[in-house]
């Protein structure tokens, strides 16, 4: 029998051609990188390293004292941009004008005032006053507030009529300038012309100081400044209305 005799390098070839062909499994000697699929959901250690910054987050001043506050009723003011800066208030309008004419505009006779400052006004009107203390959110204070309108249109040369807005609550997120638009909205609506005042005063405060238990309320006030008539809803005075019991009444102090 013949003995066939191989060279070396021709059995080192062919052990390569076998192992290249799946007979044996030769491991790289290099890394293999492989890249994720584009549609890969990102890990909290990729998005570590993402070039994109973190959002920042952001906190809402509330009440004193850090308190969690119930989101708004209203949705219209949760969407509402952030009110303009009106810290210093707006300046008060002549309280001895007449603006009982139907020239005046409502945005005309709006001032940001404290319940303090109003009562100094009150003061120096120097004639009969009717004061209407009422709140966008209050249903009744809507329902009624017209019949203030009619007062100042009949006895205006006679009577100053005044309202008081007492929305807000105290809330940094709430500011009073923040009831404004929809303040002048609902005094066009009713075609008041009169000085209104936008509380600067926090409701509960002006309550306590009021000793009042609910809105709407109508304070009269003589020409001296002096409350000579509170009509709330309580007492003789409940379920009071302007005309049934308002008007009357400051048409016989008027004369």
């Amino acid at each position: 029998m013949m003995i066939k005799h191989f060279s070396p390098l021709l059995i080192t070839s062919i052990s390569l051609a076998i192992s290249l062909n799946g007979c044996g499994k030769q491991e790289s000697t290099s890394p293999v990188v492989v890249s994720p699929p584009p549609s890969a959901a990102m890990t909290p250690s990729t998005a570590m390293n993402s070039e994109t910054p973190p959002k920042e987050t952001s906190s809402i001043n509330d009440a004193a004292g850090g308190l969690e506050l119930p989101p708004s009723e209203d949705p219209a003011l949760e969407t509402s941009p952030e009110p303009p800066d009106k810290s210093e208030g707006l300046e008060m309008p002549p309280i001895d004008s007449d603006q009982s004419s139907t020239g005046a505009r409502a945005s005309d006779t709006i001032a940001y005032a404290s319940w303090q400052e109003i009562e100094q006004q009150i003061t120096l009107v120097n004639k009969l006053t009717v004061v209407d203390f009422w709140s966008l959110s209050c249903q009744p204070c809507l329902e009624e507030f017209p019949g203030l309108v009619r007062l100042n249109k009949e006895l205006g040369d006679k009577v100053k009529c005044m309202s008081v807005d007492v929305d807000f609550d105290g809330r940094k997120s709430r500011p009073p300038e923040s009831y404004e638009e929809r303040i002048v909205n609902f005094l066009t609506s009713v075609g008041a012309t009169f000085p209104t005042f936008i509380s600067q005063t926090a409701s509960d405060e002006i309550f306590a100081e009021l000793e009042l238990a609910s809105i709407p309320a109508v304070f009269v006030y003589d020409a001296e400044g002096n409350l000579v008539k509170r009509f709330v809803d309580a007492g003789e005075t409940a379920g009071f209305s302007y005309d049934e019991d308002v008007i009357p009444f400051v048409k016989s102090l008027a004369g």
